[in-house]
């Protein structure tokens, strides 16, 4: 049996001419059952016609790549295309760089169609086997030494395009000055349609540490649907992710990353018939500056960049928000427009410390040893509206509305929510911290029967940024310039001084009766001018040190004034019972909730 296989490699060997190596043809020396094919190329067609209608359908397919095919001492080679070599192997299959552009185009005379799905194999450079057996590659630049079974194909490149048709017909347009266009369509429309997409896809997935990082996903889709002149439907844009300064997540299991984050698709429809049209566009996005670490944590969602975990779990961190979609109405009565303004959250670098269910979106924002934490940087809602050539007049809706400030701090506390910066929980239960606020839309018209008016002036809740609430329970803070230490049941609203200036002559922090300054009572300046019942309070305090008037510009009421009922808060009336058993039960849940969180 060996002499025969011998001979009849001998006998393959000489059959292949002298001049086969220098003219890049195909060579096989001392193999058994090779199969050589070089570059080739076949456009096969088949055309079925009958009746009314008529299909043609071609398949052109190319298979090449410079050089020849080879194959030196090998069992059962398959080469096909050229520039593919075989030493040593058993059971080897190559094809070299493919390209075809099947299509098909279908006639019924009254209804055109076409379609085409132009795919290739992409290569570059030779396939090369040695010593392997059972090897296919397939495409371009693949090679392999002493392997069993090894499958390389390069990945399929493909575009599918359809499109569809029924003739043209003729446009014309009735109707009057000044009055909206009647368009009529004399003939069958012509039907449009493309389908087309992008897809990027640059990531890595590690199923065992459930570990996702993402440096570039998304997809552009590129679809029209269309009948001439009714209406055209387009649908395109971008969804998908970017690239930021890198991400890293050493012993963090369960953990996502993806770097800047884009969503803005764009859809019309436009009917030239009907002189109108309709469109959205604009976009949201996260920013990727900077770059993501979880190190090491469990459970951590980052997207965009600049955010960090440590030794957390339940972690979903989010860079800089910018939301920025539009829309746009067109007919002939008029035009109605949405979007546009600088609607968005700062972004900034997040971190999470040794902490458990933390939420942070912008920037600034930074939790420690904390449990069920949220934190927003400085936030702005700038909408924006406006009709205009209507038949009434034109109107419009803009300004901005902001929480200002950047920077807060959990440290120690459970239960915090914290919007804007400058604010600061540290061993708190139940804190709610807000920068100052403020609210200013507008609303105009012009050229309406009534004529032009313009409403809206900025409304501030509050002012500037610096709350602090240290070890207390049960606390709302807004504005700036507001402190609360060891307190429960606090609700404040600062004007942007700082924390000092804001505590009583002790130095602590104002409650809820301390909100707003008690009416002063109006100045005695003489017996006539206070009612008869108020004669006898009014002499005595103008007959104290300071006068009625000089203790209503302190802010500071008359002794007979801030007199309160037995078993009652000062200026609230509130029961002195019902808010001991209220405290209580506060400071209870507090401390139940933090020896909670310590166990976990």
């Amino acid at each position: 049996m060996k002499r025969v296989l011998v001979a009849a490699a001998l006998a393959v060997a000489a059959a292949v001419p002298a001049s086969a190596t220098a003219g890049g043809g195909n060579v096989a020396v001392e193999s058994v059952g090779s199969v050589q094919v070089g570059s080739t190329g076949t456009s096969p067609a088949v055309s079925v016609s009958g009746g009314a209608a008529s299909t043609t359908v071609t398949l052109p397919v190319t298979v090449s790549s410079p050089g020849a095919n080879t194959a030196n001492g090998s069992v059962g080679s398959v080469q096909v295309g050229g520039g593919n070599s075989s030493s040593g192997s058993v059971g080897s299959a190559q094809v070299a760089r493919t390209q075809g552009a099947p299509a098909a185009h279908a006639d019924a005379h009254v209804v055109q169609a076409d379609a085409a799905v132009p795919a290739s194999v992409p290569g570059s450079g030779p396939n090369s086997t040695r010593g392997s057996v059972v090897t296919a590659q397939v495409g371009g630049g693949h090679s392999t030494s002493g392997s069993l079974a090894r499958v390389d194909v390069t990945r399929v490149s493909a575009k599918p395009q359809a499109s569809a048709g029924t003739g043209t017909g003729k446009l014309v347009q009735l109707g009057s000055p000044g009055e909206a266009p009647v368009v009529l369509l004399l003939g069958p429309p012509k039907a449009r349609t493309r389908v087309a997409y992008s897809l990027t896809h640059d990531f890595a997935l590690n199923p065992a540490n459930l570990l996702f990082q993402a440096t570039a996903v998304g997809v552009q889709p590129d679809l029209l649907a269309a009948v001439d002149p009714v209406a055209a439907v387009t649908f395109g844009g971008v969804i998908g992710t970017g690239p930021n300064g890198g991400n890293s997540s050493p012993d963090s299991p369960g953990t996502a990353q993806v770097g800047s984050v884009t969503i803005a698709p764009a859809v019309g429809n436009q009917s030239t018939a009907l002189d109108t049209g309709a469109s959205t566009g604009g976009g949201t996005s996260v920013d990727g500056a900077g770059s993501n670490l979880a190190d090491p944590s469990l459970g951590t969602v980052q997207a965009g960049g600049g955010n960090t975990a440590s030794d957390s779990t339940g972690t979903v961190q989010v860079g800089g928000v910018h939301a920025g979609p539009n829309a746009l109405v067109t007919s002939p009565f008029g035009m109605l427009a949405a979007g546009g303004g600088s609607t968005g959250i700062a972004g900034g670098s997040n971190s999470a410390d040794n902490s458990i269910g933390t939420a942070q979106i912008g920037g600034g924002n930074a939790s420690n040893g904390s449990a069920g934490t949220v934190q927003a940087g400085r936030t702005t809602l700038a909408p924006a509206a406006s009709a205009s050539r209507t038949p009434a007049g034109s109107a419009g809706v803009a300004g901005s509305s902001s929480v200002a400030g950047s920077g807060n701090q959990s440290n120690g506390s459970i239960g915090t929510a914290q919007i804007g910066g400058g604010n600061s929980a540290n061993r708190t239960n139940g804190v709610a911290q807000s920068s100052g606020i403020t609210v200013g839309p507008t609303v105009s018209t012009s050229g309406t029967p009534a004529g032009g008016t313009a409403v809206g002036s900025p409304t501030n809740v509050g002012r500037g940024s610096g709350n602090d609430a240290m070890s207390s329970t049960g606390t709302a803070q807004v504005g700036g310039g507001n402190a609360a230490s060891g307190s429960t049941g606090i609700v404040q609203v600062g004007s942007g001084s700082s924390p000092s200036s804001q505590a009583g002559p002790t130095g602590s922090s104002r409650t809820l009766a301390s909100i707003g300054t008690p009416s002063p009572v109006p100045p005695a300046s003489s017996a006539g001018s206070m009612p008869s019942a108020a004669a006898g309070p009014a002499s005595k305090a103008k007959a104290g040190s300071a006068s009625s008037g000089q203790m209503a510009a302190s802010g500071v009421l008359p002794a007979e004034q801030t007199k309160i009922g037995h078993g009652t808060l000062p200026f609230t009336g509130l029961d002195l019972l019902f808010a001991t058993l209220l405290a209580a039960g506060l400071v209870g849940a507090g401390l139940g909730l933090r020896a909670l969180a310590r166990r976990a």
